[in-house]
């Protein structure tokens, strides 16, 4: 996919910075912008054209062509958007934190739930697979558990006939520990007593959950409708700059040619 990234801010609907989700790159600043009509179908079909064989890909996964919007998700399948498509183009699914902003700023369309990765409470069940996985990467990493994994640090490996979910090499977005007994408890999402690895998910009405044990489970319940990204402040404001004439350039042209009118009929008053 040619420049998802540039062309997703050259035609953006909106963008709304991540100050509270620092850069990984000291020059660059987070953002979000929506993923939805001609942009969203090719990342659509364009996550088809991975694995599409294997069964845990083949739950509810679909573009509405009404609304211009995927629907459907999965830890299976936005770890394979993530990863295959997105990441490749310096993109990234949203994680809690993103989640927490857009939904805080009235971004999020409500009557919709969206997934934010996985919380790894212990290396048990249930989805004792991942747990162990991602608690070995912990373990080698030094991280205290429970450990917040978004989307942007997961990966996948066909395993069995089926799939398996790992850790990416250098994890760089992982909340663990005490920050992220926080996070769950400032989302009242936070289960002192859970084991195992457990889906984190944002409901329609804005309510959390972070027990929710079926990796697989998949409806049109679910949107896919920002994805977030990293990019200069130069970059930025270009793409706000047009996003500005895009949506005012109309409302300011008619207003200077009313002002332009006003000012001729003035004049001719004046000098009569």
């Amino acid at each position: 996919m040619e420049d998802l990234l540039g062309r997703l801010l050259e035609t953006a609907e909106d963008i709304v910075l991540m100050r509270d989700v620092p850069a990984l790159n000291s020059d660059q600043v987070s953002f979000a912008v929506p993923l939805r009509g001609k942009l969203a179908r090719e990342v659509f079909d364009e996550s088809l054209t991975h694995d599409r064989g294997l069964p845990e890909f083949q739950r509810y996964w679909s573009f509405d062509k009404s609304s211009g919007h995927i629907k459907g998700l999965s830890v299976y399948l936005g770890t394979r958007l993530d990863s295959r498509v997105l990441r490749p183009e310096g993109l990234r699914m949203l994680g809690v934190r993103e989640l927490q902003s857009l939904g805080g700023k009235g971004k999020l369309a409500d009557g919709f739930w969206r997934d934010a990765g996985i919380v790894v409470y212990s290396a048990g069940t249930p989805n004792l697979n991942t747990a162990r996985a991602l608690c070995q990467k912990g373990v080698e990493g030094e991280l205290d558990l429970p450990l917040i994994w978004g989307f942007s640090d997961l990966d996948y490996v066909p395993k069995d006939g089926g799939v398996g979910i790992v850790s990416i090499e250098n994890p760089q977005r992982v909340i663990l520990g005490e920050e992220a007994v926080k996070v769950l408890e400032d989302i009242e999402a936070y289960q002192g007593n859970k084991k195992g690895a457990c889906r984190l998910s944002r409901g329609g009405g804005g309510d959390w959950g972070a027990d929710w044990v079926v990796f697989a489970d998949s409806d049109a319940g679910c949107l896919v409708d920002w994805v977030c990204g990293e990019a200069t402040r130069e970059k930025l404001l270009q793409a706000y700059n047009g996003l500005s004439e895009r949506v005012y350039g109309d409302q300011i042209e008619e207003l200077q040619t009313k002002r332009d009118s006003s000012r001729h009929e003035f004049l001719a008053e004046l000098d009569r």
